[in-house]
């Protein structure tokens, strides 16, 4: 079954994932004011599965500047960067801390992976969000719809 994505505004299969979208989006800021520690890795499974049915119902490349896919790579390798053991050098007060604690071996270099962590994917899920947004707009939704 081909659902096809026409470049129509009245395209039923893109509409639909819009407003999956729209209350995937606001459901999610309810946990978000609850401070919940899972409501951000549910938004980025939602989120994710979410771009993956867009991505099947209305095939196409994912076009993007290449300034914006620089810009993807580098604050990866950032956030990666965070998570070496080695990169004590950008981080010397964590360093320093666990230097005056005891605490030896290898550790990331951020002093707290958990926030490290939620931040990237928190990070990945505006990216998514926009990337989602974009695929949508090319397969037929209109800028005035969003």
């Amino acid at each position: 079954m081909s659902f096809g994505c026409p470049s129509v505004v009245s395209s039923k299969p893109v509409s639909i994932l819009w407003i999956l979208f729209l209350i995937l989006w606001a459901g999610t800021q309810l946990f978000y004011g609850a401070v919940r520690p899972g409501a951000i890795a549910i938004t980025a499974f939602g989120l994710s599965s979410l771009y993956m049915v867009a991505g099947w119902i209305c095939p196409g490349e994912n076009r993007f500047s290449r300034v914006t896919g620089t810009f993807l790579l580098g604050v990866t390798l950032l956030f990666a960067l965070s998570f070496l053991p080695v990169a004590s050098f950008l981080f010397p007060f964590t360093h320093a801390l666990r230097d005056t604690h005891g605490i030896e071996g290898l550790w990331p270099a951020t002093a707290d992976t958990f926030l490290t962590l939620r931040s990237f994917v928190q990070f990945w899920v505006y990216a998514l969000a926009g990337l989602l947004t974009l695929r949508l707009m090319r397969a037929g939704l209109s800028s005035q719809q969003v």
